[in-house]
């Protein structure tokens, strides 16, 4: 579903809490035709203002790369810096969260995939 403006894309994200897009998809919601330095730091810093951060932490400069929003009141942020620190500390973190959150990709079996095990060194 192709968004239509900025407010659309804001509204989404709060909505939803996490929207993962395509750099074209989020550089025409805020009305650009090309993706430059200048429009990159204007699209951030707007998001910004309104409390939306992403990942990857500086937004990639070509139009088919992916970009996670997340809305910066919700722990999302804590979550993805746990996930991605390697970290004893933050084992537990992603503990906590995962005992109150019941994943569909957890639980579905990917079809033409097999089943990966680890194998003992």
């Amino acid at each position: 579903m192709a968004l239509k403006s900025a407010i659309e894309l804001q509204n989404r994200v709060r909505e939803q809490g996490v929207v993962t897009i395509r750099l074209d998809e989020l550089r025409n919601a805020f009305g650009f035709q090309r993706l430059g330095a200048n429009v990159r730091w204007e699209i951030a810093q707007s998001l910004r203002q309104a409390e939306i951060d992403f990942v990857p932490p500086q937004l990639p400069n070509r139009d088919h790369e992916m970009i996670r929003l997340f809305d910066k009141r919700l722990p999302i942020p804590g979550l993805l810096k746990a996930a991605v620190e390697l970290d004893p500390e933050m084992d537990q973190v992603l503990a906590e969260a995962a005992r109150g959150i019941k994943s569909p990709v957890s639980t579905k079996r990917r079809v033409g995939r097999p089943k990966r095990t680890l194998v003992p060194a």
